[in-house]
């Protein structure tokens, strides 16, 4: 299992990962921000999609996605596209490599004031309350973290009044909820940055965009540029 961080539409990376290691049999997780519809077109997006699962299936590998703040969220319902990329609703879960997963997607988009309603902007881009079960998780895969880990708080939420800043701190509270339910491992993005940290037992791994982590028995990490 590789888990991928913020790719915001580079699919060429995954290619080139593929080509510096030529896994095969083995399943991609991406933490959000994937780059699904943001100023494209349908059309568009399904090339992108066929092109990326035509190099993924070479190797029988797959990939699961989940929507971040700058991923149009309803493309994120379960669907498999070209029996290779499945784009995940949220708060599904799936049984990979013998460890239970549960998937969380959405964040804010710290700038969304700047953007256009419709284009590279959806209301529904918030976390969304919990909906099903999700008890006992092994692994969370995530956009944004619950409040417990990286970035402190204090430092993000200083600003009363700020109705964005708010926004980001309810979807938190949420994953903070999930947290309780003490998963054995937790993979976010959204931050850009590479940081590592176990609380209460739990394993956090926040991935750096274009950052490959390998989950396996012995983990590494790779970012590509």
């Amino acid at each position: 299992m590789i888990i991928i961080g913020d790719l915001h539409g580079n699919f060429e990376v995954i290619k080139r990962f593929l080509s510096v290691y030529p896994v095969e049999n083995t399943t991609f997780i991406q933490v959000g921000d994937f780059g699904i519809a943001v100023a494209e077109s349908i059309q568009d997006t399904r090339r992108d999609l066929e092109n990326l699962a035509k190099v993924l299936k070479k190797g029988n590998n797959r990939l699961f996605a989940i929507r971040g703040n700058h991923d149009h969220p309803e493309y994120f319902d379960n669907t498999t596209y070209f029996n290779s990329v499945v784009l995940v609703q949220d708060y599904s879960r799936f049984d990979i490599d013998g460890r239970n997963i549960l998937f969380v997607g959405g964040g804010v988009s710290i700038d969304r004031n700047l953007r256009i309603k419709g284009y590279d902007y959806w209301k529904e881009e918030e976390i969304q309350p919990i909906k099903g079960d999700i008890s006992n998780p092994d692994i969370v895969i995530s956009h944004e973290a619950p409040l417990i880990a990286y970035p402190d708080n204090s430092r993000l939420y200083d600003e009363p009044g700020n109705l964005i800043k708010s926004d980001a701190l309810k979807g938190r509270r949420i994953l903070q909820k999930i947290f309780e339910k003490r998963p054995k491992q937790w993979f976010y993005g959204h931050y850009h940055r590479s940081y590592n940290e176990i609380i209460n037992g739990t394993v956090f791994n926040l991935l750096n965009i274009n950052e490959f982590y390998d989950n396996g028995i012995i983990p590494f990490s790779v970012i590509l540029k």
